[in-house]
């Protein structure tokens, strides 16, 4: 099981950072860039069904990982400061929650992640490390490519 709490300064304001979380299809867009070149890691999210606002509420995810492929589907639930993940099936994963808190800290915001996750699969250990430490990787530069996309998105505002 995988449990990290993750917690950065973001060049944005709270509203500039929850428009970013809601934006899911755009995603591989803004964190490709943030992504190491091994393991490769790719993913696509599409929003299956909306709240009234247009937040998304279901998510589905197609992603790969060292040859290990998972089409996981994500319910959110959205707060004032942020939302929360549970992903409702998984090839790959028994249990994923995250919680994403975004709180203002003038002239910016504090983004919090506190992901935890277990994989549903058994892998021999050296592998099973390997995709730990890939999930944990990635967590970090989702977070970063969001601050930094957060970030674009209030210089344009």
């Amino acid at each position: 099981m995988i449990q990290e709490r993750i917690d950065i300064a973001v060049a944005a304001r709270p509203e500039t950072v929850l428009e970013v979380l809601k934006d899911v299809e755009s995603v591989d867009g803004w964190l490709r860039p943030h992504l190491p070149t091994w393991p490769p890691v790719t993913s696509t999210m599409t929003v299956v069904e909306s709240f009234d606002d247009g937040s998304p509420r279901l998510v589905r995810t197609v992603s790969t990982t060292l040859g290990i492929s998972d089409d996981s589907l994500t319910e959110y639930e959205w707060y004032p400061d942020g939302c929360r993940l549970t992903m409702l099936e998984s090839k790959t994963l028994r249990h994923n929650i995250s919680r994403f808190t975004v709180i203002p800290n003038d002239p910016e915001s504090r983004l919090t992640a506190d992901i935890s996750l277990d994989l549903k699969i058994r892998l021999p250990g050296l592998l099973e490390r390997q995709l730990k430490k890939t999930q944990v990787g990635f967590v970090r530069s989702f977070q970063r490519a969001l601050a930094a996309e957060s970030a674009r998105r209030e210089l344009n505002s």
